[in-house]
Order: structure tokens, then sequence, then C-alpha cells
């Protein structure tokens, strides 16, 4: 497999014990739902009890039988029964969409991360965080037999509920704090990079809405930690998935003119979106509209000789 040979290439074994193999990409909810909670579960055993989670999500297809704007490659996956698709604009319903989305995942992850006890499930229980009730931003949690058991996930978190965050991190302790598809990017538009650098006009940055503030704050302060993130773009008219699980390093992906999920390189931090634009060009892969036309080559595993270099 494209991932297994990939992740082998580290040069001569020093032992005999093969080396762990970071997951495949999910392809349903299910394989997701099993990578994120054994993802969840293994940063957790190792110390790690804030962890930032960012999943693709599935919907009723049915929504969208009579749109005819699906020409986006992302966008078509609304077609297909149970296919995995970003939450961002194409959701007509907005955030509440999504918020309706994400739901029966998260009950799922507590459920399959909380212990039973005398084989009966947690009490599972939600809280709205958004006063306006239309922001889609939840707390939901799991209530076990043990109180030292109990889940904490918040759920679409944004810069507004911040006092909330605080005080639900502080009163857990020790305990699973996941922040789940919280309600800001992570791609640096012009504010955040501003804010980021310091000086004068990064405090003016930050208040006209920049996020660093805030994305700072959740790691420095409080240690939230990406364990896992699985989140797709278009570039150049295709496809690319960023894949993060914990402990391994975020794996790129784009999708090629069949359908398959080609490798595009890996890097410790977060992928950068120009850097795979860049990357995409300097191995020749035509604008995907160029290819179609039959008139540049088809976008294959053969067409990547060139990886992704942080």
């Amino acid at each position: 497999s494209l991932m297994a040979t990939a992740s082998e290439d580290t040069g001569p074994a020093t032992t005999t014990a093969a080396r762990p193999r970071p997951p495949a990409l999910p392809f349903d909810t299910d394989s997701q739902n099993r990578i994120v909670t054994q993802t969840i579960q293994a940063a957790y055993e190792a110390g790690i009890t804030r962890q930032r989670v960012r999943v693709l999500l599935t919907r009723n297809p049915n929504l969208y039988a009579d749109r005819g704007d699906l020409d986006n490659p992302v966008a078509r996956g609304f077609q297909a029964t149970g296919t995995l698709v970003p939450p961002d604009e194409q959701w007509q319903g907005g955030i509440m969409e999504l918020y309706y989305a994400i739901t029966p995942v998260v009950k799922d992850w507590l459920r399959m991360l909380s212990p039973r006890a005398a084989g009966l499930p947690p009490r599972i229980v939600e809280q709205r965080l958004d006063e306006s009730g239309v922001d889609g931003e939840a707390l939901w949690s799991s209530q076990c037999a043990s109180a030292a058991d109990d889940i904490s996930m918040l759920v679409q978190p944004s810069v507004e509920v911040e006092s909330a965050i605080r005080q639900v991190c502080e009163s857990a302790g020790s305990r699973l704090v996941v922040m789940v598809n919280p309600q800001y990017r992570e791609s640096d538009d012009t504010l955040d990079y501003i804010s980021k650098s310091g000086g004068f006009f990064s405090s003016v940055a930050g208040f006209l809405g920049g996020k660093a503030k805030f994305v700072k704050m959740l790691d420095e302060e409080i240690g939230f930690v990406d364990t896992f993130s699985l989140q797709s773009f278009v570039v150049r008219g295709s496809e690319v998935k960023y894949y993060k699980t914990y402990p391994f390093d975020w794996r790129i992906f784009v999708v090629g003119d069949e359908g398959e999920d080609i490798y595009l390189g890996e890097s410790k931090a977060r992928p950068d979106y120009n850097k795979i634009d860049a990357l995409l060009e300097e191995n020749g892969v035509a604008l995907k509209y160029v290819r179609d036309l039959g008139s540049k080559a088809k976008l294959t595993k053969d067409s990547i000789s060139t990886f992704y270099k942080e």
C-alpha cells in the first residue's frame, strides 16, 4: 500500500520489530469513528488530557438532490451516501446543520471511550453553550459510574465561548477534555499572520479578529494538542487531505483522477496550503479542468516524484 511504503522509508532498520504504521485514511463514518477513538485513547494513555480533533462529516444526500452547483470535487461527496466531506460553507444550513450532523458522531465516541459499569453505558448529557441557540456550540459529556472516568467534549466551540472552555478545563482536572471541530480556521489569513508576529500591529490584528491570541491561549495555557485531524481542501481543482493521527506526523494526500488517494509526503507541523500548491506545480500537475479536457496528463500515483518538504 502507498502508506506503508511511504512510512517505511526510514533507512536501515536497527531492530527486527516492525515500526508501527499510521492508520489508513478513513473512508466512511464508521472507519473514522474507530480511528478517532483509538487515537484519543492512545493519546490519553500517553498523558494528553486536552485534545483537539477535527473530522469530516457525512450528510443526508437527499437534501441536495436538486442542486445544480455540485461541480466542486468536494461538494460531489454530497451526492453519495456516506461520503465524508469537510464542515465548510457548502452546508446550506450552516453551523446548525453541522451541529446536527456531528452530534450523533460525538455521542458514539463518548459511548466508545467511556467505561461501562456492570454492562451499563454511561449517561450522556448535552449542555448548549451558545446563548443564541443558533451557533451550534455545546458541551457533551459522559457521566460514568466513577466521576474520575467522565469525559467532556466541547463541540464546535468558537472564540465567543472562551470562558466556558476555561471553566470546563479547570473543573476537569486530569480528566479527558476533547475539543471537536472548533469554529476557527488554522489557515493563516493576513490578520492571523500579523497577530502571530508580535509587536504593536499584532495586538491590533488580534483585536480585529485574528484568532492567534485565542489559539495561543488554548495551546500554551490550557495545553490542547492536535491528536486526530482529517481536513480537506481544494488545490488546483483537486481535493487535498491533511491527515494527522497521534503519535504520527501529518500526512498529505491528493485525490487522483480515478478517485484514489495519492501520497504527497508528511510534515511535523500542520501542512502549508501554498507549499502544496507549489509542490503540485513542481510535479507538473495541471489544473483539474485542464486535465479533464484531456490536453494534460491525468493525475495518478506516477505523477508525483517530488514530495512535500517542511
